[in-house]
């Protein structure tokens, strides 16, 4: 992946890893958070006894957890400032696989919630609601040296 990703869904020709950041400035519209693992199988399931299951419950605490600490490291390095939200949001998430296997994307895309959950709980999103996080979009992306990680980008809208 190297450089960074360029993505249809932002600005033409815009590269995310660069915005904000050119000139040694930052900026507290865009956000680009990963974690090297993909989500555990349990929380790609489909059925929604799986959220009475032990082992979802289990491997979503585990899952919000990775996403806390990567998202307080995130906000540290940058120096970002208490009660400042990317708000309102869309999101990209990222899923960087090591093959060309057949997923579902609507599976992974709602593994999401732990991530939201924890970017609301750090002060980066001011709330998942519909309001403020309006959009969510995802694609795999094989790369076999990068695999296994899992990328969340955002960005202010309006």
């Amino acid at each position: 992946m190297g450089g960074g990703i360029r993505l249809s869904y932002w600005k033409q020709g815009e590269d995310v890893t660069a915005i904000g950041e050119k000139q040694g400035r930052i900026s507290y519209d865009v956000a680009r958070i990963s974690v090297p693992l993909l989500p555990p199988p349990s929380l790609r399931g489909n059925s929604s006894q799986s959220k009475k299951d032990w082992a979802y419950r289990e491997d979503y605490r585990t899952w919000s957890l990775f996403w806390q600490v990567a998202i307080r490291d995130w906000l540290k390095k940058r120096g970002w400032p208490a009660g400042v939200h990317i708000d309102p949001a869309v999101a990209h998430i990222i899923f960087v696989v090591p093959d060309r296997r057949r997923r579902d994307m609507d599976n992974y895309k709602r593994t999401g919630k732990a991530a939201f959950d924890a970017m609301v709980a750090l002060g980066l999103l001011k709330d998942d609601s519909a309001a403020h996080l309006v959009d969510i979009t995802g694609e795999m992306v094989v790369d076999k040296a990068e695999a296994p990680k899992t990328i969340i980008e955002l960005r202010r809208v309006g």
